[in-house]
């Protein structure tokens, strides 16, 4: 009975080393259960924050865009020939002839004109046409 006890006892010492052995390994699996919760918790914030940025991105490029063509609208505005349109405009409403846009390469012919072509002017026309060396012919 006594080799049984023996027996018994160092059977019950191997269960009970491997019982702490099983403990051991199950509180280093917890712990990485625990890691694992903790890691998907940070890979789905990371996720969040990747698709707000995603958001914003797009959000950025739309504006980025709506801003290009907006400026693209503006600069038609100020080309010579929308200038030159606009300006047309304004002198006809305020009952102006229009402008001539093409100068004509005749510089000296614009520093004559006739009576009857002198008389025709504004008073501001005349005075520039005088103060430009302009000559009357009859």
């Amino acid at each position: 009975m006594f080799e049984t006890r023996k027996e018994l006892q160092s059977q019950l010492e191997a269960s009970q080393a491997e019982v702490s052995r099983l403990e051991a390994e199950l509180t280093a699996a917890n712990a990485k259960v625990e890691e694992s919760a903790t890691l998907t918790q940070q890979v789905s914030e990371l996720t969040e924050d990747l698709e707000a940025c995603k958001a914003g991105l797009t959000t950025e490029a739309e504006a980025h865009a709506a801003t290009k063509e907006l400026l693209a609208a503006e600069q038609a505005k100020t080309t010579p020939e929308a200038i030159n349109k606009i300006v047309t405009a304004q002198l006809a409403t305020a009952g102006h002839p229009p402008i001539d846009d093409v100068p004509s390469g005749n510089q000296e012919a614009e520093k004559k004109l006739t009576r009857e072509a002198f008389n025709q002017l504004t008073p501001r026309q005349r005075s520039e046409f005088s103060i430009n060396g302009g000559t009357i012919t009859d």
